[in-house]
């Protein structure tokens, strides 16, 4: 089963992402900024097979990281090392 989810936009838009491998019922969200380093969380989401999200900006010139996992695992805000 996986744990973490990580999918890269290098145009912001709406996306559908399949999360019916993980085995988890909520899922913790972030969007990542690679421009400048800084990570949005988004919550804690009811997971379902498949889940559209949308980033903070969209359009060309706006590329996401979409980051989803398991918070059973803690794994902390993306970007940062601890």
């Amino acid at each position: 089963m996986n744990r973490c989810i990580l999918v890269y936009l290098p145009v912001g838009k709406t996306i559908a992402v399949k999360t019916g491998k993980m085995a988890c019922d909520k899922v913790a969200c972030w969007w990542y900024n690679p421009r400048n380093g800084q990570a949005e969380k988004t919550g804690l989401l009811d997971r379902s097979d498949t889940m559209m999200f949308t980033p903070p900006t969209v359009g060309i010139n706006n590329d996401w990281v979409l980051v989803i996992d398991d918070p059973e695992y803690n794994l902390g805000v993306p970007g940062i090392c601890e």
